[in-house]
């Protein structure tokens, strides 16, 4: 059996989390990832919806010049949930860099940096992804139920179950 690529185990854990089926998910390193998307996603097109909570401000470098500032709005539960993840997905990228450096510097032609911008480019998709299903649902019964279970799941509690999970998470 071969294994899951990191954007199907995404893929997968969302429709598990969605689905309130806990107890197939894991707390893993993809999860991690997941969360902070989701948590920077729901921020951006469903600010209105967060009714407490802390500002992360991130400025972007480049160059040593500044590039770009965003603002990520936390609802005050996730605050701590959202540090912790952001660690564990910075950490995980870090490591997936530097193997993708190591790897380009041992082939043949060191100057290919294709594995390298694949990582990032799995980043950026894998943040495309949740927009997509957060962006159109900041109102509607999905969405508040997929908030719902992201918020029980990182807690530990019990889930809500939705049998319409797999027919919605056809567009992924």
């Amino acid at each position: 059996m071969r294994k899951k690529s990191s954007v199907e185990a995404m893929v997968e854990t969302v429709r598990l989390i969605f689905a309130g089926e806990f107890d197939r998910g894991k707390k893993d390193v993809h999860y991690s990832q997941i969360f902070y998307e989701y948590v920077s996603a729901y921020s951006a097109h469903c600010r209105h919806r967060i009714k407490s909570g802390t500002r992360f401000v991130t400025e972007v470098y480049k160059n040593g010049s500044f590039e770009d500032r965003y603002e990520t709005a936390v609802e005050t539960e996730f605050v701590d949930s959202f540090k912790k993840h952001d660690r564990i997905r910075s950490d995980a990228l870090t490591a997936a860099s530097v193997g993708a450096i190591g790897r380009t510097l041992s082939q043949s032609n060191p100057f290919d940096f294709g594995s390298i911008v694949n990582v990032v480019a799995e980043r950026e998709f894998r943040a495309k992804i949740m927009e997509m299903n957060v962006q159109p649902h900041c109102d509607n019964a999905s969405g508040m139920t997929m908030h719902e279970n992201f918020r029980r799941f990182e807690f530990g509690l019990k889930p809500l179950k939705n049998e319409n999970a797999q027919r919605m998470m056809q567009a992924l």
